[in-house]
């Protein structure tokens, strides 16, 4: 039985990267691979490693046969690169500490001079650490089968309880020949931990998709961009191997902003248009016809309306009017948000520029309840009426979804085609458009502000991302 991890740590708990050391102290260009070639592919780095050179040797070693320009920075690259910030693997300390919290021991065996101590305290996940072996303070390397050996000894393992992570096959053929098992990381955390889990050590391998809306959901109210929190929890979570896809009611062009973060793939128009990664697999405009029937509908009954296309979204005169009358407290994401689009540079035109573009969703807007009743009977067979604010004085703003699409049919084309269960995914939202997403999923979370209906549909109420609310579930359901 497995009892021990053992780690090694250039290309596994941090990147050790010459090219970038050497970027990072403004040499020239030109200079580069010179002090690659005599610095880091000489024989006098292993003997750094081994323990038989000193720094000072080194130093003095290197400077002899490069021109004086470049000899601080050799000074720099020999004693001081680790002064400078660390590059970590990304997801390797979330893997360390829950190797730790299932009881593992955890360990350290690295080709090293005498300098890791004074650092390996930066290297995320170090607290977790039991014991670390450094290939200098026994002036022996991997892969000889002293150095495994002497790891048995100093910290009374049995190499047929240790597994150990190397980034170089011939140091896991050393392990194996003395008896530990171990595997290659070649920098896939997901092939790692389904070695983990092959050899009895049971790390979570389970990928999630996570399907998060924007306006009330990301994006807090009068705002543009989500909080620092909350940008942070799907870079982490995006690292850990899970996936993250914007499920929006925006169109390509207005949610485009957003698209300066990592997601995976993204869900327009309230399920119209699906890319993931650079594929789009569904794209469903309304049929011109149809589009041409409810027009002449809504301007029967006078109901406002604006046509959401890709490039842009094209409204009437009286929709900015209504929207800004109406605008309260109690308003809806999907409101504020129009109130934004009409405030600031949102691709938002007007509708005599429309010129017959491709329509996927029609936000509606009128101030008598009855006359969006009416109208709605005209076309209710081909789209679905989701209804984002009705005030006691009439007033009706929701917009019109083909019945072809919504975000809860969208995330299962995501999941059917990216062969995710959907028992896998989890969503956020907050308002109307999103009932039938938080339905779909396998976990569906509502925001504390949302509405009322969605919030009875979903397994758990979230604190606004303003007051870290994304951050905080994301960490508890094991994301980060």
């Amino acid at each position: 039985m497995i009892r021990n991890i053992v780690f090694d740590m250039g290309h596994v708990l941090i990147y050790f990267s010459p090219e970038i050391f050497i970027e990072r102290l403004g040499v020239a260009e030109e200079d580069r691979p010179l002090l690659m070639r005599e610095v880091f592919r000489d024989k006098e780095w292993v003997q750094l490693d081994r323990g038989t050179l000193s720094e000072e040797e080194a130093v003095q070693i290197f400077c002899k046969r490069l021109p004086k320009r470049l000899h601080e920075a050799v000074g720099e690259l020999v004693c001081g690169w680790w002064k400078r910030p660390l590059l970590p693997v990304p997801g390797m300390a979330r893997l360390v500490g829950e190797l730790k919290g299932l009881g593992y021991g955890i360990y350290l065996l690295s080709n090293a001079n005498r300098q890791l101590p004074r650092y390996f305290k930066r290297i995320p996940g170090a607290e977790h650490f039991d014991g670390l072996l450094v290939s200098a303070d026994w002036k022996l390397v991997k892969p000889q089968r002293e150095i495994y050996e002497k790891l048995y000894e100093q910290f009374n393992l049995k190499p047929e309880e240790c597994f150990f992570i190397d980034d170089q096959p011939a140091n896991i053929e050393g392990a194996y020949c003395t008896g530990m098992e171990g595997a290659v990381f070649d920098g896939d955390m997901k092939r790692l931990r389904r070695k983990l889990n092959e050899a009895g050590i049971p790390v979570q391998t389970q990928q999630k998709i996570v399907f998060l809306d924007i306006d009330g959901t990301l994006v807090t109210m009068g705002h543009m961009d989500p909080p620092d929190s909350a940008v942070e929890a799907m870079r982490r979570a995006r690292e850990n191997g899970h996936l993250l896809y914007l499920c929006t009611g925006r169109n390509l062009s207005m949610l485009s902003p957003m698209l300066r973060y990592e997601f995976d793939g993204i869900v327009a128009s309230a399920g119209g248009f699906i890319r993931c990664g650079d594929q789009v697999i569904y794209d469903c405009p309304m049929e011109k016809h149809l589009l041409e029937k409810t027009l002449g509908a809504l301007r029967t009954h006078g109901i406002s309306c604006c046509l959401e296309c890709a490039d842009a979204a094209y409204a009437d005169d009286e929709l900015q009017r209504l929207m800004a009358l109406h605008l309260s407290e109690k308003a809806s994401s999907e409101l504020v948000r129009w109130r934004e689009a009409f405030e600031k540079d949102m691709n938002l035109r007007p509708m005599e520029e429309y010129q017959g573009q491709p329509v996927y969703k029609i936000t509606v807007a009128c101030e008598s309840k009855e006359d969006m009743d009416l109208a709605y009977q005209e076309f209710r067979q081909d789209f679905e009426l989701c209804i984002q604010d009705l005030g006691g004085d009439g007033f009706v703003n929701g917009e019109l979804v083909n019945r072809c699409f919504h975000k809860g049919k969208a995330v299962e084309r995501v999941c059917t085609y990216l062969g995710i269960p959907v028992e896998d995914s989890m969503a956020f939202g907050d308002s109307m458009n999103d009932l039938e997403m938080i339905q779909t999923v396998g976990i569906g979370f509502c925001m504390a502000d949302g509405n009322e209906k969605v919030k009875a549909a979903a397994a758990e109420i979230c604190p606004p991302a303003a007051e870290d609310g994304i951050y905080r579930m994301f960490e508890k359901y094991g994301l980060i």
